[in-house]
């Protein structure tokens, strides 16, 4: 990861330059920490640069500068994110104009937060904000969704539920072939690539059935 900026600095990725081998050993010491030892820890599944699909950034406005990115790591800071190796260039993409947008939200006085998830319909946005939305900010999130073909933008206040904003189309993303409108902010798994990992290690760990 030596080859990202923020490398070093952003928390996102502290242990990213680990080998196949060595996140292992990382994990079965965390498990014995938390009192369970012995468990056997599979082999690591490696997934692609640039195809991690979520992400939740922290905003803050201080002097009329918006910093937008992820924290370091075990602080408060927020490393002001210009690129990232692990991101879909997609949502790198939207990162520039969105901290534009920012400038000019009258109800992002200090602090807030953003989660952008890529959907199959494109970008699902909630936006987390310590003011009340005004007029102006509305317009402004409606043509920023328009210019970028953002599927849905949410707002809320703080940790209040969120408020729909603009929604230009279905927001939609296919989970093991089922097509799901899931909820502003919803998790998701970090790619497909590791959500299809994930669920093929559950099947091979169910109790096999027999017939009867």
């Amino acid at each position: 990861m030596s080859h990202c900026i923020h490398f070093g600095a952003c928390g996102g990725c502290a242990v990213a330059d680990r080998t196949a081998v060595e996140k292992p050993a990382l994990l079965q010491a965390a498990l014995q920490r938390a009192g369970y030892a012995g468990v056997t820890v599979a082999a690591l599944v490696e997934t692609p640069l640039r195809t991690r699909r979520r992400v939740d950034l922290a905003i803050k406005r201080y002097a009329g500068v918006i910093t937008l990115g992820l924290h370091r790591a075990r602080s408060d800071e927020i490393i002001d994110m210009t690129e990232c190796v692990l991101l879909t260039p997609r949502i790198v993409a939207l990162l520039p104009d969105f901290r534009i947008l920012l400038r000019s939200i009258e109800a992002l006085r200090r602090t807030g937060a953003v989660i952008i998830n890529w959907l199959d319909t494109g970008p699902d946005i909630l936006l987390r904000l310590d003011g009340d939305l005004t007029g102006p900010d509305r317009t402004k999130l409606i043509a920023f969704a328009r210019a970028h073909n953002a599927v849905r933008i949410s707002v809320a206040k703080g940790a209040a539920e969120a408020e729909l904003v603009v929604m230009l189309s279905s927001p939609v993303i296919t989970l093991s072939g089922v097509a799901v409108e899931p909820p502003p902010g919803a998790f998701l798994q970090a790619s497909a690539a590791g959500e299809a990992a994930i669920i093929q290690a559950v099947l091979a760990g169910l109790p096999k059935l027999t017939a009867k």
